[in-house]
C-alpha cells in the first residue's frame, strides 16, 4: 500500500471516530475517567517524591475497568502480588544472595508456583503478579543488592498508590457498582475464609 492508501484509511476512520463522537457514550466516559486517574497518580507519586512514576501510571491505565467491582477485584490482586512478590524477594535476597545454588533453586521455584498457580487458581492474576514482581526485584537484588530495598519500596508504592487511584477515581466520576458481581465474591471468599478456618480448627 502507498502512503496516500494508508492516509486515506486514517483519514476515513478519523471522520467516522469524530461524527460518532459523543460525551454521553460509555466509551468517552472511560476515556476521560483513564485519563484523569493516570494524571492523578503519576502527580501523587511525584508529590510524595518517589521514583518511577510511570509505574503508578500504568498500574491506573490496567485498573480502570468498566465498573468499581471489576476494578475491586483486580486491584487487591495486583497491588497484593506486587507488595507480597516484592518483600518475599528482599527477604529471600537477604538469606540466600551469597548462596548461588539456593538463589537460583528459590527463582526456580518462584516461577513455577507463579505460573501454576497463575493458570489454576481463582486469584490466578494474584499469583501471576506475585511471581512476576518476586523474579524481577530477585534480578534486581542481584545486581545491585545495595539498592533493592530502595526499589523494592518504591515499586510496591507506585503499584498501590495506582490501584487506589484508579479506585477512588472509578468511584467517584461515572461511577458503575456492579452490586451483583461484588455481593458474589464477597459471599464467596466469606465461604472460603470460613471453610479455612474450620480446617485450622
Amino acid at each position: 500500500m502507498t502512503f496516500q492508501d494508508h492516509f486515506a484509511l486514517i483519514h476515513t476512520d478519523l471522520m467516522a471516530t469524530l461524527h460518532d463522537f459523543s460525551w454521553g457514550t460509555r466509551q468517552t466516559r472511560q476515556a476521560l475517567k483513564t485519563a484523569s486517574a493516570c494524571v492523578m497518580s503519576v502527580m501523587l507519586v511525584y508529590f510524595l517524591d518517589l521514583k518511577e512514576a510511570y509505574w503508578g501510571g500504568i498500574t491506573t491505565m490496567v485498573m480502570m475497568q468498566p465498573n468499581v467491582a471489576a476494578s475491586i477485584r483486580k486491584g487487591w490482586m495486583r497491588a497484593g502480588g506486587a507488595c507480597c512478590g516484592c518483600f518475599l524477594a528482599v527477604v529471600v535476597a537477604g538469606i540466600f544472595l551469597q548462596q548461588h545454588f539456593q538463589y537460583t533453586l528459590f527463582l526456580f521455584s518462584l516461577s513455577v508456583l507463579g505460573l501454576y498457580l497463575g493458570t489454576t487458581s481463582a486469584n490466578g492474576y494474584f499469583w501471576s503478579y506475585f511471581m512476576m514482581n518476586g523474579a524481577l526485584m530477585s534480578m534486581v537484588a542481584m545486581t545491585q543488592p545495595d539498592i533493592t530495598v530502595y526499589i523494592t519500596v518504591h515499586r510496591g508504592a507506585a503499584i498501590t498508590i495506582g490501584v487506589l487511584v484508579s479506585l477512588v477515581v472509578n468511584v467517584v466520576l461515572f461511577p458503575d457498582y456492579a452490586h451483583e458481581i461484588l455481593k458474589h465474591d464477597f459471599e464467596r471468599h466469606r465461604m472460603e475464609t470460613f471453610a479455612w478456618i474450620r480446617e485450622i480448627i
